[in-house]
């Protein structure tokens, strides 16, 4: 399976899946993500990321996936949009069964981040973050044609 493709992805915008009164903050620092300056947009446990230096094109999002920061809702419409088939609380075992084997799997005593490459037209970074008494509790999806090289490196 697939996830959206690279220019389907570009034109998302939070506010597509927000309700209408939420206020959506501007991300304008000079904020740092696997090594590159981004810009965004974001409320509580969700921020949708581009380039600094760009045309504004959606490359990453991330999500907390807890009920106290992203409203269950709107995690679901985003995962629906892009096509991601992960929820809130999922295994690495079952999200593993799902997305393949993992490119980078560290790990400690209570948690495990998995670094996923995800699809073949459309290649994704997927970085799901687990709790081992929470399952799922953090999604980063990012576009691989907006991320350095060495990604993967463990």
């Amino acid at each position: 399976m697939e996830l959206v493709p690279y220019g389907e992805f570009s034109r998302l915008r939070l506010g597509l899946f927000c309700p209408r009164r939420t206020k959506i903050e501007s991300l304008e620092s000079d904020g740092e993500y696997m090594g590159r300056s981004w810009s965004g947009e974001g409320i509580r446990g969700v921020d949708f990321l581009w380039q600094k230096k760009g045309d504004r094109q959606l490359a990453c999002i991330l999500l907390t996936l807890q009920p106290t920061f992203c409203p269950s809702d709107v995690e679901e419409a985003i995962l629906a949009a892009i096509r991601l088939r992960l929820r809130r609380g999922m295994t690495s075992v079952v999200v593993r069964r799902l997305l393949g084997k993992p490119a980078t799997r560290p790990f400690g005593i209570d948690w495990e981040t998995v670094k996923f490459r995800y699809g073949c037209e459309w290649p994704y970074l997927v970085m799901a973050d687990f709790g081992s008494d929470t399952g799922l509790r953090s999604l980063d999806v990012a576009r691989l044609d907006a991320l350095p090289e060495d990604v993967f490196r463990a």
